[in-house]
């Protein structure tokens, strides 16, 4: 391939992206790398720039896809989840099929890092979950009792194929920048970006990512996810269903928040609106008491400054 001037700024935001991705193992593509920079620039640029960088020694290529030099064995590592996620999006599909019987529930989306293409074995399936207004807490009662009869909900120590319910969304406050930790908190931008959508009873996976333009404003390149037809789940349901549920339980909203609320663990209730973190209010219940945002920001920082 021909080499074009390289500007240094993509070398850098390249360097910076691939050492992000190290931490969780993953190797990624050239178009992966090019919609993951924070930094504007064409395709061919970030081609041109990886094959300068792999000629300076400071990354290495195998089969397609790019990592940091001493790191061969996470190409491996990233096949093997790829199949592992196959079974995981499986099990997420059957889990969806039950959950849309909730007539509130108006998108779900695989959450994690690279839409739960790179997660591990043992790790849980998590689920974001945009609901109807005035109802988030009749879908995460209606979900997590699902759940719960099934025994899909984690456990300390048995967490494998497990459901993680601790996002749900409004549809009508669908503005996540005030979540971050920081300007720049690297490890949102690319959670946001990387949510597969495989429910979505009316284009609410593209409001979302409209009243969050700002993502654009750290990953330019960056364009968002068409639902996959093979992982979708079809918002099929009678609208006569909806009509007799919404009859009988669309008032007991307050009812099933108070009840919740008073059942939450020690931990949620002391973390409960004390930062990012862990938020819970009639718009959004975000229950991360696990957030390892600034973790990873720490530990990229120190990544990038040895890369």
């Amino acid at each position: 391939m021909k080499i074009i001037n390289i500007n240094p700024s993509i070398k850098r935001a390249i360097r910076e992206t691939i050492a992000f991705f190290d931490l969780f193992d993953c190797p990624l593509t050239g178009f992966e790398i090019w919609q993951f920079l924070n930094i504007k620039c064409e395709y061919i640029q970030v081609l041109s720039a990886l094959e300068v960088l792999k000629n300076e020694k400071l990354i290495k290529e195998k089969n397609g896809y790019w990592f940091m030099r001493g790191r061969v064995e996470i190409f491996e590592v990233r096949r093997d989840r790829y199949n592992i996620a196959i079974d995981k999006f499986k099990r997420a599909g059957r889990t969806v099929r039950i959950f849309r019987y909730a007539p509130w529930v108006k998108m779900i989306a695989v959450g994690n890092i690279m839409g739960a293409n790179n997660t591990h074995e043992d790790g849980d399936i998590d689920l974001f979950i945009v609901t109807s207004p005035g109802k988030i807490w009749l879908t995460r009662f209606f979900c997590a009792s699902i759940a719960q009869i099934f025994g899909w909900r984690p456990r300390p120590g048995a967490e494998k194929n497990k459901i993680c319910l601790s996002f749900f969304l409004s549809t009508n406050v669908m503005n996540l920048e005030k979540y971050k930790t920081r300007p720049d908190d690297i490890y949102f931008h690319y959670w946001l970006a990387s949510l597969c959508p495989i429910y979505d009873t009316g284009g609410y996976y593209q409001k979302l990512i409209q009243e969050n333009g700002w993502i654009y404003d750290y990953l330019p390149n960056w364009s968002s996810v068409v639902a996959s037809e093979r992982r979708g789940v079809h918002a099929d349901i009678s609208s006569f269903y909806f009509d007799i549920i919404e009859m009988f339980f669309s008032g007991l909203e307050k009812y099933v928040k108070n009840w919740q609320l008073k059942r939450l663990p020690v931990t949620l209730k002391y973390l409960m609106n004390i930062d990012t973190r862990v938020v819970i209010n009639d718009n959004i219940l975000k229950m991360h008491v696990n957030d390892r945002r600034e973790e990873y920001y720490k530990r990229w920082s120190a990544r990038v400054k040895q890369f």
